[in-house]
């Protein structure tokens, strides 16, 4: 009797706590580390770095990437979905690497309800004092 009753309260506990990280299974994806290096056999993939941008192009004289090699800046270099879409629009429409950056930030701007020659808002009850 206290066996199955046990059992029971265990099931029955485990279920909720199950439910409840489903329910907020946003919110702890987010707490993890991010994934995504490695592939679907399970082999290491290396972590950009900022030398890896230059080689692909992904730097300028307004975006110099070389001075955070040269003091050896351990970070891990331009995020990954900015940089795929940075080199997605220079594979597309055959710019340079400032070029998409300027396409990227006007696409969002234009995303979020901004005029991208402005910088005001299209909103027509926005009011602005100068």
């Amino acid at each position: 009797m206290a066996l199955s009753h046990f059992l029971y309260t265990f099931s029955v506990t485990i279920l909720i706590i199950a439910s409840i990280l489903y329910y907020f299974r946003g919110f702890c994806s987010s707490l993890l580390p991010a994934g995504g290096y490695r592939d679907r056999l399970g082999r290491h993939l290396s972590l950009p770095s900022f030398a890896g941008d230059i080689e692909s192009g992904l730097t300028s004289e307004d975006f110099d990437l070389s001075r955070n090699v040269e003091e050896g800046d351990g970070r891990v270099g331009l995020d990954g979905p900015g940089r795929a879409q940075v080199q997605r629009i220079m594979r597309t429409k055959r710019c340079t690497f400032d070029q998409a950056r300027l396409i990227l930030l006007q696409d969002k701007m234009k995303r979020a309800g901004i005029d991208p020659q402005t910088g005001l808002p299209r909103d027509a009850k926005f009011v602005s004092f100068s």
